[in-house]
């Protein structure tokens, strides 16, 4: 029992196995579980302590945002605390793990809508917008990691067809049309504003529509991602032109009057994965026969001339596996 325990703690470590085996996939998906709790128990108590400072400078926590944004960090810690010693007694608790993921994901999913937006306590970039922010990602690794099988075959199939950099384009501008809308609701909407909200929704709805003609292998879905490559560029070109100039909007990601950070960090990230993404739409129309002939190999991998956009491949069933 104790060589076992050895072993096992060596290949925590990162060692491989005695025979000089790779680790499981098992094992793999464990070191990230425990990983991912050990990043979201850590954000948590960011945020948790950070909001306390932020008590004791305004002498009171009477503001619902702040008490939110305590209730969120605290309970995020003590349920991160809560499973991290079960990782030795009892690795594999599936189905405890499936529901921890999912109540973490949307705690800290309301926890991010709350606390970084108009009237939250980390409209800027500090302690707090930071924490939030990686509490979210490593609660949804996290929720990830402990799905069933099936359920993750089913993301990495959707995540390989489409683009990545579309997707990226696709959150970043659900996230900077949402921004937009809340200032504009919070005081005059002046031009930058309305501006801002019509190319967010703009970009959504273009980018959102050759997702779903991806995702149905609709034969039009190449000719909408020729057109949308430099079309997401000049849009998120004019946004960013226009979001974080002089009188925009989203000038600094350290404006407390407005919840600016998520509003330019979001812009930015737009109009770079657009840029990206133009330009492996670009790559398409170049001599890929010279290039071949100058590069060598069979194919341009890693230049961007593969195509993304994968058709959807459906799960083996039993019968063919």
């Amino acid at each position: 029992a104790t060589h076992t325990a050895g072993t096992f703690r060596r290949m925590k470590r990162g060692a491989k196995h005695p025979d000089g085996s790779p680790k499981t996939p098992a094992l793999v998906a464990h070191e990230n579980k425990v990983l991912s709790i050990v990043v979201c128990m850590a954000a948590s108590f960011i945020e948790l302590f950070t909001t306390l400072d932020m008590c004791v400078e305004q002498d009171t926590c009477d503001h619902a945002r702040i008490q939110l944004a305590l209730y969120v960090g605290g309970l995020g810690a003590l349920l991160c605390l809560f499973r991290l010693p079960l990782f030795r007694y009892r690795p594999a608790v599936s189905l405890y793990d499936i529901h921890l993921g999912f109540v973490l994901t949307l705690m800290w999913a309301f926890g991010v809508a709350f606390n970084t937006s108009t009237g939250g306590p980390f409209t800027k970039t500090n302690n707090g917008y930071y924490s939030t922010w990686i509490a979210l990602v490593a609660a949804g690794s996290f929720a990830y990691v402990s799905a069933e099988d099936v359920v993750r075959q089913s993301v990495d199939i959707e995540i390989a067809r489409q683009d990545k950099a579309l997707v990226i384009v696709f959150f970043a501008s659900l996230v900077e049309m949402s921004v937009a809308a809340d200032v504009c609701d919070i005081g005059d909407c002046t031009g930058h504003e309305a501006v801002a909200v019509a190319l967010g929704l703009v970009s959504l709805f273009l980018v959102g529509t050759h997702i779903t003609l991806v995702r149905r292998s609709h034969p039009l879905n190449e000719i909408t991602g020729r057109i949308l490559g430099p079309l997401s560029l000049a849009i998120w070109a004019a946004a960013a032109g226009v979001n974080t100039s002089t009188g925009g909007p989203f000038t600094s990601s350290c404006d407390e009057a407005v919840p600016a950070a998520n509003g330019f960090f979001s812009t930015w990230i737009a109009f770079f994965a657009s840029l990206y993404y133009a330009w492996t739409q670009l790559l398409a129309f170049l001599p890929h026969d010279a290039l071949y002939k100058t590069f060598g190999g069979d194919k341009c991998d890693g230049m961007g001339l593969e195509s993304h956009d994968q058709p959807y491949q459906p799960l083996p069933t039993i019968e063919d596996q």
